[in-house]
């Protein structure tokens, strides 16, 4: 399914690009906030952290409109704002990004996914004032 990891990647679109890094700088915040807590990495692996990554950058391409044309695409969006957030948490990026698509079907990932597209659209859409189920989650909340 992701073959195309052999071949060189090239990055996302200038929009796209610009959409991802403003959104992983939302998320940061609240990761500064994480980073001090003993479990960090534990949660920072766990099914439902993966895959509030993975909704809260999707839903920012849907909020912005910017059109996916196939997975290939999709999984170079998600490395980039995998990349912008996580790259001095993780070892590879492309590793953790590509072990969590494949989460997909996963009840805490599902709910996670879930999760991280509503505090999305909710921040955007001025429902909360900022978005802290990451933190809620780091902190035993």
């Amino acid at each position: 399914m992701f073959g195309f990891l052999k071949k060189k990647v090239i990055g996302p679109s200038g929009q796209a690009r610009d959409t991802l890094s403003r959104t992983a700088q939302i998320l940061e915040l609240n990761l500064m906030l994480c980073r001090s807590q003993p479990s960090y990495g534990a949660k920072l692996s766990s099914d439902f952290v993966r895959g509030y990554f993975i909704g809260f950058l999707d839903a920012s391409l849907q909020y912005s409109k910017i059109p996916l044309k196939d997975d290939e695409e999709f999984f170079v969006c998600m490395l980039y704002g995998h990349e912008s957030l996580l790259a001095k948490d993780v070892s590879s990026t492309v590793e953790y990004t590509r072990s969590s698509i494949h989460l997909q079907g996963l009840e805490g990932f599902d709910k996670g996914q879930a999760a991280g597209g509503r505090d999305y659209f909710d921040f955007m859409n001025e429902k909360i004032r900022s978005p802290t189920t990451l933190f809620e989650v780091f902190h035993g909340k």
